[in-house]
């Protein structure tokens, strides 16, 4: 899965997913893309995106 900060006039996930299949390996495109706003990723006190905290969203979404 991929999550993605779109902007407003930004490509749609059917555009991404090509750009995936025409530049990327079948292992390495994402199976679904979520897009989320820049200010709305969790974020560590540095700056970086909490990647762990993404997963427990997915995760929760699941059950």
């Amino acid at each position: 899965m991929a999550f993605v900060a779109r902007h407003v006039d930004g490509p749609d996930a059917d555009e991404l997913m090509r750009l995936c299949r025409d530049q990327l390996a079948g292992y390495k495109r994402p199976r679904e893309i979520r897009f989320i706003a820049s200010e709305d990723f969790p974020r560590s006190t540095s700056g970086k995106i909490q990647r762990h905290v993404l997963e427990t969203w997915i995760e929760r979404e699941a059950n």
